[in-house]
Parts: structure tokens; sequence; C-alpha cells
């Protein structure tokens, strides 16, 4: 089979990277042919095994049997190049406004990370709840998998992301509820390259979406952290209920505070989080997964080669999509360039606070050095008096 993956961006890690790069591979290894289109192609792709990426449409070497869509415009334009292949849309998540789905004669199936996507998906799209799939995401699990026996205690944490992606405000509460319990907590100001090997050396883990899914393989205990706030330590009775939201926060939860927090560590057992460990790798195999997509393709492929394409109808669909899809852009574009704007801001401001800091040091050591000046001068000219005093006043020599 061949298979068609889009996605807006391959030049950083996140979710939707991550999950196409990995998807690619995995249905090579099961002998597809699989092709990714990324309008823009970077770090992300390199390595790539198995799949080829491609940042333009007209480079792909031949016309896909299934266009497995991710993001609304890039999946607009492969739909628009190969006008006779079907297609199913993947919604990786709800903010952002390239993610939202969008109605097409030739998307045959959609589908959500989590449960609380069919609802959304049928309302944004029109199509009946029940043709909405959840498609958890997918990891190699045996390159996550624990290697050694969980710790009893928690003795070193980690704040899996950018700290830019969390409030500071936030980062300090946890910061103190960790440092109270003994816990040495860690935050990278760099992108982790390899994480399946980083991870292991943390007992906890704060993450969500897929990066908490890869510290549940690898053996971590994960309590979800979102911006300002927290969700509950990952533990077996409430598993299923956080697996079924991505191990993400709802929004307008409460903001994260320490007593809280403090309160929290006290429920990890390091068995619990051992049984986690092993049914995470189980539910989010990227094996199991490939194979369950395949599935998908194929009911997809079957369903479309009964209907007639219509070339005028699927113009006018997606024309009124892009109408829409352009007023909400006009609305919604200012606030997506408000929140990059705060991003900036606030990575500003920890560097101005750092020169001010810088300015102030500078500040006092050049008093310093000026009080010290001064002083070495006034020593200088008063032992020059002195000596000045002491010679006019000494009686003369005898003359010989």
């Amino acid at each position: 089979m061949k298979i068609l993956i889009t996605n807006h961006d391959l030049r950083f890690r996140g979710g939707s990277e991550l999950f196409t790069i990995g998807l690619g591979e995995m249905l090579a290894v099961c002998g597809h042919t699989a092709w990714i289109y990324a309008p823009r192609i970077g770090a992300v792709a390199e390595g790539l095994k198995g799949a080829t990426a491609f940042s333009a449409l007209d480079q792909i070497p031949g016309v896909p049997d299934i266009i497995h869509g991710q993001h609304n415009l890039p999946t607009a334009a492969a739909l628009c190049f190969f006008q006779e292949s079907p297609a199913v849309y993947h919604c990786h998540g709800y903010e952002p406004l390239i993610e939202r789905p969008f109605a097409h004669p030739r998307i045959y199936r959609y589908m959500g990370i989590s449960s609380r996507f069919p609802s959304w998906i049928a309302k944004m799209t029109g199509c009946a709840k029940e043709e909405v799939e959840t498609v958890y995401s997918g990891i190699h699990t045996e390159r996550f998998a624990r290697q050694s026996p969980v710790n009893e205690t928690l003795r070193s944490a980690l704040i899996y992301g950018h700290p830019r992606n969390f409030e500071k405000s936030a980062i300090e509460e946890i910061q103190t509820a960790c440092s109270a319990a003994g816990i040495r907590l860690q935050i990278p100001s760099e992108k982790v390259t390899e994480p399946e090997a980083f991870l292991r050396q943390f007992d906890l883990v704060f993450a969500t979406g897929r990066s908490a899914i890869e510290a549940l393989c690898a053996g971590c205990c994960v309590i979800p952290f979102r911006r300002d706030t927290c969700g509950p330590m990952v533990l077996p009775e409430n598993y299923d209920a956080q697996k079924v939201i991505n191990f993400t926060v709802p929004a307008g939860s409460e903001p994260v505070t320490g007593q809280w927090l403090h309160q929290e560590l006290k429920r990890h057992d390091s068995r619990l989080v051992e049984q986690i460990s092993e049914t995470a790798a189980s539910d989010f195999s990227i094996t199991l997964l490939s194979n369950r997509l395949v599935q998908i393709y194929e009911r997809a492929i079957a369903a479309h080669s009964a209907v007639h394409v219509d070339i005028a109808t699927e113009a006018k669909t997606l024309s009124i999509w892009l109408q829409t899809f352009a007023g909400n852009w006009s609305e919604e574009k200012l606030p997506l360039q408000e929140a990059e704007l705060l991003a900036h801001s606030r990575a500003l401001k920890e560097k101005l606070d750092a020169a001010r800091e810088q300015l102030k040091n500078s500040s006092n050591q050049l008093q310093a050095a000026q009080n010290f000046t001064g002083k070495s001068w006034l020593h200088r000219l008063l032992t020059r008096s002195l000596r000045h005093h002491w010679r006019s006043a000494a009686p003369d020599k005898p003359k010989g």
C-alpha cells in the first residue's frame, strides 16, 4: 500500500511530528510505501528510515492509495493534488487553528487522539459522532522500555519540556514541593535528543501528552503538567481516565501549589509505577497502532472504490471551508501572535533580568575600584605631605 502522511512541520520535536516519523518508519517496516509531506522539513526528519519526506507534493514519485491527513492546510493541498486518492483525517489537538478538521467528500474517516475528540470533530465536520475513531498516540515502546527496577523512593524529578512552555510561578511551586521531599528537580534548557535514555535517569516526570506516555513506558512516575497546573499522579485507579484525555490537564484547572503537590508525592508506590509502565507499553505500541491504522485505511479505500469522484462538488466543498478558515484566521491570528509574543517577552525578560544583575555587579565592582583608587590617592598625598614636613623639620646636617 502507498500511504501519504501529511504534517505541517518537521523541523522541531513535537507530538504530531514524532508521531508522523514513527508511523512512517513502522509502515515501511511492515512492507508499505510511506511518503511524508510537510512544507517545512528540518531536524526531525534527519535519519528517517524507510519512509521518505518531501517538502512539495510534485516531488512525490507516485499516487498514494490513501492520504493520512494531519493538519488541515497540508491535507487540503494533498487532496487537491491527488484527486483520485481517498483520505482519513487525524486530529492531534484542539487549540491550534491548523488542527481543525474540515468536511470533504474524500475524507472517509476521522480520528482523534483521545475520547474527547469525537463530539468536537462531529460538530466541526457534520459527520456522525460514531464515524470518529479514537486512535491513541503510538511510540516505539521497545526503545523506552524500563531497564531496571523502579526506585522505592523518589529521588530525582524532571520537568519534561522547555521552561518557556510553563509558568514560572508553577515551576517555583514544584521546586518548593520537591525540595521539601528531598527530590532533586531538573529542567532541561535544550531539546532532548535521546529521550529514551534521558528519561531513565529520573524517578518522577512532570509532562503531558506524548511526553507523559514516553515517561510512563520508561518506568517513571508521572504527574501531568500543563502551563501552570498539574493533574493527579498517574496510578492504576485513574490510569484509564487519564488515558482517554491523553494524560493532559483540563483547561481552567486550578494552578498548582506546593502544598497540594507535597501531599500528591506521598501517593508514590514503586510497585504501582511498574504495573503502569507495563500497561502503557502495551497500550501505546507503534506496531499495534500501525496495524490498526492499516485496517482503517483499507476500509476507506473500499468505501472510495464505490464512489464517483465529482471534482466540481469537491471544489465547492473545499471553497466553503477555505472561506470559513479565512474568517477564523483573521479573528485568531492576533491571539496566536500574542501567544508567540508572550513566549518571546518572557525569554527577553529573563535576559533583561540577567543583564540587570550583571550590570549591578559591575557597578558594585566599579564603585569598589573607585573607592580603592581614592583611598590610594589620599594615602600617597598624606605620605608626601608627611615626608615634606619631616624633611623641613629635621635639623640641617653639619657641613664637613
